[in-house]
């Protein structure tokens, strides 16, 4: 899944960036780390729908005290932190074996846009509904 989205974007950032393999794959890299972050929002909201609906728990933070300086800070560190890990992980060995898969196939196709949007939208489409199910009022 992950593989699918990085040679999507990848692909056509070597064909705008004429050639240039790093920025390419930084740009691929992005995408695919902000769709992890989707995947792990919808695990959170999956939580918060479940423990708030079946158990009558709530996970949200407390809407009195302001930790958005701080919890602004903790995230874009560990985004950053994840872009680091996921950008090491697409080394030039592993961009050739996915180069390699998908290589003879015609990658941008009517059915292959509407799999990449399914696969990047999907859980954040989904986790802002399960969301706002589970919000006290």
């Amino acid at each position: 899944m992950y593989n699918f989205l990085f040679y999507f974007i990848y692909k056509y950032q070597l064909k705008d960036n004429k050639g240039k393999v790093g920025l390419s794959r930084y740009m691929a890299s992005l995408i695919v780390t902000i769709a992890v972050f989707f995947d792990f929002m919808l695990v959170y909201a999956l939580a918060r729908y479940i423990l708030y609906n079946f158990h009558n728990i709530s996970i949200a933070s407390d809407t009195t005290t302001n930790y958005s300086s701080r919890y602004v800070i903790i995230v874009l560190t560990i985004m950053v932190l994840v872009m680091y890990y996921v950008y090491k992980f697409f080394n030039l060995d592993r961009i050739k074996s996915i180069t390699d898969k998908y290589e003879g196939k015609k990658i941008y196709t009517p059915f292959n846009f509407i799999k990449f949007f399914t696969i990047f939208f999907s859980p954040l489409i989904i986790s802002i509904i399960l969301v706002q199910h589970s919000i006290i009022i």
